[in-house]
């Protein structure tokens, strides 16, 4: 959720190293996620169920890269700039808070 919202603060004038910096944030909070749901499922889930549980998971993930994608697709359809890039973190924003108020 931090890293999204730092999208809000780059800027075409600011400089590559704080595009770098958010970037990186952005990545390890991924990486952290990925290795706790997958440590999760494994823990939570009888050893004959784990095939099916981990394709349900693998299949929720390709959904939301889906959905990503085309929330990108719309968004940034003309062109490139700091304003759609500040609508998609928006976007993405008002769902982190949804999940984490959920």
């Amino acid at each position: 959720m931090s890293g999204t919202g730092l999208l809000l603060t780059y800027y075409e004038a600011s400089p590559l190293v704080w595009l770098m910096i958010i970037m990186s944030i952005l990545g390890m909070s991924q990486g952290f996620n990925n290795i706790t749901t997958q440590t999760a499922l494994f823990e939570n889930v009888r050893p004959e169920e784990t095939g099916s549980a981990s394709g349900l998971y693998q299949t929720s993930r390709y959904i939301g890269a889906i959905l990503s994608s085309s929330l990108l697709g719309l968004t940034f359809n003309e062109h490139m700039d700091t304003g759609h890039l500040h609508l998609v973190a928006l976007i993405c924003f008002a769902f982190c808070i949804g999940v984490v108020c959920w």
